[in-house]
């Protein structure tokens, strides 16, 4: 795994020359709205192969980028639930395609050469080089950092002035996947897996390059059914302790279904001594338990139940 994150950084780096041109009608796009849509797209535009590249004994072709969902969070400071939402809003609206595998995901950007000086599309690569005086046509890269900086102070021009000129598209699909991977996070979440936001991805990168097939050649037509039988790869770990999952279980039901995912979700790990237990959470949803009923923790880890929320800048 090591050596294959040093290859998959050394493919990015490689990709750190030259620019993109961005045409002025992108502030009329329809995701321009949505600070973490630009800033995703313009990141998969500086990061995507000028050139072909060979890795791993395949091509990456002009266009294109091979990463992995917790690749992009990373670097783009997303949760695993905007990376998803984003990803998929872009393939709805023809932006991207993806094509997934269990271990990375590779995203192809539609009519790349558009945003490419037209000399360069032409030729097909331009090996690194910019000592062509810039014009309307061609930005140094020091111009799309410009417009980079007009698109992020535009965003928040629009949606004090202009939000009538900008069009949502809602896809009630992509929703329902959406609802789909919060069912196999809380069933993932409830058999303990060390990391079940990562498993998820590792499940529909699997089957999805699977074609949804089993290795028998039979179509998955239930996908919840599945992930019931899905397994991490290391199957002899655990997350949490046996109790305090047992009370993570009566703590759901007693809140709605996305009310129980976003609790799921917000815990990053616990901390438990003689007298207490400490919940760790990268977000304030503590009151969500607390209002559900706050003894069922204490009940059933037999300790007193504080809160720690991390901080975001």
């Amino acid at each position: 795994m090591v050596a294959t994150w040093g290859l998959l950084q050394q493919l990015l780096r490689d990709n750190m020359e030259g620019w993109v041109t961005l045409h002025r009608k992108f502030l009329q796009w329809e995701w321009f709205d949505k600070p973490e849509m630009v800033q995703l797209f313009i990141w998969l535009l500086l990061n995507a192969n000028y050139t072909d590249k060979k890795w791993q004994g395949q091509v990456i072709k002009r266009g294109q980028i091979l990463t992995t969902t917790p690749k992009i969070m990373e670097a783009l400071r997303l949760t695993e639930q905007q990376t998803r939402t984003c990803i998929g809003r872009l393939k709805s609206t023809g932006e991207i395609t993806c094509k997934s595998t269990n271990k990375y995901t590779i995203i192809t950007i539609c009519n790349y050469d558009r945003y490419q000086d037209d000399n360069f599309a032409s030729n097909g690569q331009n090996n690194g080089q910019t000592n062509t005086p810039a014009t309307d046509k061609q930005r140094t890269n020091n111009g799309l950092y410009n417009d980079i900086l007009n698109v992020s102070k535009q965003i928040n021009n629009n949606n004090n002035n202009n939000n009538n000129n900008i069009s949502v598209c809602v896809n009630s699909a992509h929703t329902r996947e959406d609802k789909e991977r919060d069912s196999i996070f809380q069933i993932f979440f409830f058999k303990n897996f060390v990391n079940p936001a990562y498993e998820v991805e590792r499940f529909y990168n699997h089957y999805e390059a699977q074609g949804w097939e089993r290795g028998n050649g039979q179509k998955i037509r239930n996908r919840i059914a599945a992930a019931k039988a899905w397994e991490q790869e290391d199957k002899t770990k655990k997350r949490f302790p046996e109790p305090f999952i047992n009370a993570m279980r009566e703590l759901c039901k007693k809140l709605s279904d996305d009310d129980a995912t976003k609790v799921m979700r917000a815990i990053v790990r616990i901390e438990i001594d003689a007298t207490r237990i400490r919940l760790l959470l990268d977000a304030p949803i503590h009151e969500l338990i607390e209002n559900a009923d706050p003894n069922i923790i204490p009940r059933h880890v037999g300790r007193q139940v504080f809160y720690s929320v991390k901080r975001t800048n």
